[in-house]
């Protein structure tokens, strides 16, 4: 299990996170593929073409939501930054339990358990407009926690601000003068603290990077196995 280091809230920790996420994005804009060719994957099975997709999509998903969340930041929009760094860390989630199902496919090659999550990745639905139904993205985040300890803790952080609780609603957008018993209504400037919101922001990043790298090795050693 690796931990997730904390993060501070001084300044200078502050700026070095912002270059470290932008230094991201600069590699994830420029390395995007615009398309999937179905042709360059084996014949003999869907299997790694599906999983490719999935892993290319959540690529594309992941910097969408990061380039959005890092000008919601810079513009100290912090709460709906905080919305979109969540959803980050739940597509950080996704590929990694992409690259879990690649794993024990190459342990046990067990075709039709590895569909079922395929399926479910790209198809799945809450509200019943698909008819199969998708992973629970509670599940996924603890098992990204397995291995990198603080993630499941940072998620929950992020959603006491998500959902409109006293983080998420009084403390973000209120502050009481006692002494002429008035309370100033709008966004606060420093909630979240920058390190609530940047802490998990540097983590999924770097997190996606490794494991989206990881996941297009075993990819190809699937589509290899196929084809020998």
């Amino acid at each position: 299990m690796r931990a997730l280091g904390a993060m501070t809230t001084d300044q200078q920790n502050c700026d070095d996170s912002l270059q470290l996420i932008q230094n991201y994005l600069d590699d994830f804009n420029n390395s995007l593929n615009p398309t999937v060719y179905a042709g360059s994957y084996t014949l003999k099975s869907k299997l790694p073409w599906k999983a490719d997709s999935i892993r290319e999509l959540l690529f594309h998903r992941v910097t969408d939501i990061a380039n959005s969340a890092l000008g919601l930041v810079q513009n100290n929009s912090r709460v709906p930054a905080v919305m979109l760094v969540r959803s980050l860390m739940e597509t950080t989630a996704m590929v990694y339990s992409l690259h879990l199902k690649t794993n024990t496919f190459l342990s046990d090659s067990n075709e039709i358990d590895f569909d079922d999550f395929l399926m479910k990745a790209l198809l799945g639905s809450r509200d019943e407009t698909t008819d199969i139904t998708s992973v629970n993205i509670l599940t996924m985040i603890d098992k990204v926690n397995r291995e990198f300890d603080g993630f499941r803790a940072m998620y929950d952080g992020l959603c006491e601000y998500t959902h409109p609780n006293w983080r998420g609603v009084m403390l973000s957008y209120s502050q009481i003068d006692r002494d002429n018993f008035t309370t100033h209504l709008g966004p606060v400037p420093t909630e979240p603290a920058s390190g609530v919101l940047l802490g998990p922001f540097v983590a999924s990043l770097s997190i996606f990077k490794d494991v989206y790298d990881q996941t297009g090795n075993e990819i190809e050693e699937i589509n290899k196995r196929f084809e020998n």
